[in-house]
């Protein structure tokens, strides 16, 4: 209990000094955070080597005095990139719906888990509901989760099978190693099908949202009933349609991380 306390002490120590340090105009100094935090100098010295070494802060050799560091500016990109990836998605999704009348999402990569961040209601009378905000595991027989788990990191894929998977309609696959066929096929494919093994009468098509580091941070998904609708001519269509705009979701993130390549190397080369 003690070890719990003192690490999580210390972490709100750290994430105080990477504040006072951003609201500062200029660099600062250790006595002058010290003095602002009420902390011992020794204490400060040991949080602003380990920012350092992080890449959270960085120290001017000549003044000895402390600024933020580039790997804040990347997670704030990293951040706004996921806002960017909302705000463009949404006409996607309603795009999407308009051309097909199915209920259009957008899931984001949550570890085990992934997030609906944005929806657009199907157009037809009976259709596919997806809850904003909800968090589902990735082990559901889900379009949008089997997509994300199709491209994440083996760790991830051997502890999501490796645990329950539960059982919802009689089509639900349960089965590890076809389970690993299907992330096998997903991912040569480019794009996730669920037919009625989450809901009998529904079907949905999914593809991955991939960075420009090969990372899959989530996926782009239409939803709807099966018969007519997610068959044939019709299901071709939409596997094209989610495969195409997710691309331009995968390019948005791409031109993002681009503009964070481009600060580092006018830093590095002010240097």
């Amino acid at each position: 209990m003690r070890t719990r306390s003192y690490s999580l002490l210390t972490l709100e120590k750290g994430l105080r000094v990477l504040e006072l340090i951003a609201e500062n105009a200029g660099d600062i100094g250790v006595t002058q955070l010290s003095a602002q935090l009420n902390e011992p100098i020794t204490v400060i010295f040991r949080i602003l080597r380990t920012l350092v070494s992080l890449g959270y802060v960085n120290q001017d050799p000549r003044t000895k005095r402390y600024g933020l560091g580039l790997r804040v500016w990347e997670l704030s990109e990293k951040a706004v990139a996921r806002l960017d990836i909302v705000e463009t998605s949404q006409p996607i999704l309603t795009r999407l719906t308009h051309l097909t009348s199915e209920t259009s999402s957008l899931a984001i990569n949550q570890g085990k888990d992934f997030l609906y961040v944005a929806t657009v209601n199907g157009l037809q009378p009976l259709r596919a509901y997806v809850e904003p905000g909800a968090r589902i595991p990735l082990s559901m027989p889900t379009a949008s989760g089997r997509a994300i788990l199709a491209f994440s990191t083996q760790e991830v894929i051997d502890e999501v099978l490796a645990g329950k998977l539960q059982r919802f309609t009689p089509k639900t696959v349960v089965d590890p190693s076809k389970l690993r066929a299907i992330l096998e096929e997903i991912k040569r494919r480019g794009v996730s099908i669920v037919h009625g093994e989450n809901q009998q009468q529904l079907s949905a098509v999914a593809a991955p949202i991939i960075d420009s580091f090969g990372r899959c941070i989530g996926a782009l998904a239409m939803s709807g009933v099966t018969q007519k609708r997610f068959e044939g001519k019709a299901l071709e269509k939409i596997v094209q349609l989610a495969k195409t705009e997710a691309q331009k979701v995968n390019d948005l993130i791409r031109n993002t991380n681009r503009r964070v390549n481009i600060f580092e190397m006018t830093v590095n080369s002010k240097k």
